[in-house]
């Protein structure tokens, strides 16, 4: 079972350097999202895949703590902690959201991406937003 943040406490715990890794992970989510209005949701789901492996896994704290720090921060990336939820961006933290659950990232990283989803409350926008509609 993966529970929500496990590998970032225990880090914190062994005096890692936890706020680089996500700040790394911020950094690489700004140059994957530049070109994601450009691109269609399978490609920025291939773009994910490869970033796993590729960027999160090794500059992020190792396979665990990447797949969990990739998954916590995209999510994230649009919420806005002042408005308390995604504001204008929904759609885009959503396409976040679907891209990773297209993706081939590991199962573990769609489960982080999911628990990051429900903690963000981005269903619940989202049927709210629907509701304005």
């Amino acid at each position: 079972m993966v529970d929500a943040m496990m590998n970032t406490i225990e880090a914190l715990r062994e005096n890692q350097p936890v706020g680089d890794y996500y700040r790394a992970a911020f950094s690489k989510w700004r140059e994957l999202l530049k070109g994601f209005e450009k691109s269609s949701l399978v490609d920025f789901a291939t773009a994910i895949s490869d970033a796993q492996l590729d960027y999160f896994e090794k500059q992020c704290g190792g396979r665990s703590m990447g797949q969990e720090i990739m998954a916590w921060t995209g999510i994230a990336y649009y919420y806005d902690a002042e408005e308390a939820g995604f504001g204008d961006d929904l759609d885009k933290a959503r396409k976040i959201y679907d891209a990773m659950q297209l993706s081939h990232i590991s199962i573990e990283a769609k489960i982080n991406a999911e628990k990051a989803a429900i903690s963000y409350d981005l269903f619940e926008d989202l049927e709210e937003a629907e509701g304005e509609v």
